[in-house]
């Protein structure tokens, strides 16, 4: 077979190396095929994850007359192909990342297209303050780039930071699980709908977690597994802990972040009749009154540091839970 195109015979080359490895490879191709442009430019063209694979590329040239035949010896890094993640959208990079850090991955490795580059970035600062990277302990971000000249993609590797070990992950990991799955369990004895599991949820805080500090395990508080487990947080770990509930409940909800009389809180949003409100479990837990700042549009007493939902609204007033729980106004 010879290839007429340099596109043609890199694809075939990158597929060896991305799944073979094999040191010499060789394909067959018409002489001016060679003189079209770099070799090495196509082969990552044609697989980008190859540009954290090799670390050396020689290419030789036998001319045959009506053919040729290109070779090309390669020394490959320790990085395989099947360990880097090519991206074409944010979405995918969040996605990619959160499954990398659940794994508790210490190394999480990328390519995307050069374009998205300014966007990567600044998504990288956001995805820290992710309530999912959140209850991974990820506690930082570093990250090496690497491109080729000329090449439409370039690559990253991040490195993970954690603020426990991978044993103190798995362990807190099993009993978070086993606890959610109990408090799961008792919520829905309260009734199907998505309102009344939810209502379930923080009248169980309030009568079973505390606002506070935990001694002798410094910023323990600031966790989910804090306020679970240990029924006790700071509003951090509160709210970072509804979302993990609200996620086996398959109920969508957010963790927000914001200032409140000059210092920073935590607070969620979770949709429910199809809209967006905010729930304060922090404060309902230090008033005892599951009601308090539930199911509100509006908080005027805060500002919010990120965005929230793109949509902020909603088919009932509301006032629409308060009152199905017979709540009466003062």
């Amino acid at each position: 077979m010879v290839c007429n195109t340099l596109r043609e015979a890199a694809s075939v080359l990158a597929e060896h190396m991305a799944t073979k490895r094999d040191q010499s490879i060789s394909v067959n191709v018409l002489p001016e095929v060679i003189r079209e442009g770099s070799v090495l430019h196509e082969v990552c063209e044609a697989d980008p994850r190859l540009i954290l694979c090799i670390k050396t590329l020689q290419l030789q040239v036998e001319d045959y007359g009506m053919w040729a035949k290109l070779i090309l010896h390669v020394e490959y890094t320790d990085i395989l192909s099947s360990s880097v993640v090519k991206v074409e959208s944010i979405s995918e990079l969040r996605e990619a990342t959160i499954y990398a850090a659940s794994l508790h991955r210490r190394d999480f490795r990328i390519v995307y297209p050069v374009h998205m580059y300014e966007q990567i970035q600044g998504e990288k600062s956001s995805l820290l303050e992710s309530y999912q990277l959140l209850n991974c302990y990820v506690s930082g971000l570093s990250s090496e780039i690497k491109r080729m000249e000329e090449c439409r993609y370039m690559a990253q590797v991040i490195h993970f930071q954690y603020s426990c070990s991978y044993r103190e992950w798995t362990d807190r990991k099993a009993k978070i699980t086993e606890k959610i799955n109990e408090i799961v369990r008792q919520v829905k004895l309260s009734g199907i709908e998505d309102w009344r599991k939810a209502y379930a949820v923080v009248r169980y805080c309030v009568n079973n977690w505390h606002y506070g500090r935990i001694e002798n395990s410094p910023k323990l508080e600031y966790t989910a597994y804090s306020a679970i487990i240990n029924n006790t947080a700071v509003c951090m770990g509160i709210s970072l802990a509804i979302c993990s509930i609200f996620k086996e409940l398959v109920i969508p909800c957010r963790y927000v972040r914001g200032i409140r009389n000059g210092e920073g809180h935590a607070w969620n949003m979770v949709f429910l009749r199809g809209g967006w409100f905010y729930i304060d479990v922090t404060d309902a837990i230090c008033r005892k009154d599951p009601l308090y700042h539930w199911g509100m549009v509006h908080l005027l007493d805060r500002t919010i540091c990120e965005s929230g939902p793109e949509v902020l609204s909603c088919n009932c007033t509301p006032e629409f839970i308060r009152k199905m729980t017979c709540w009466k106004c003062g």
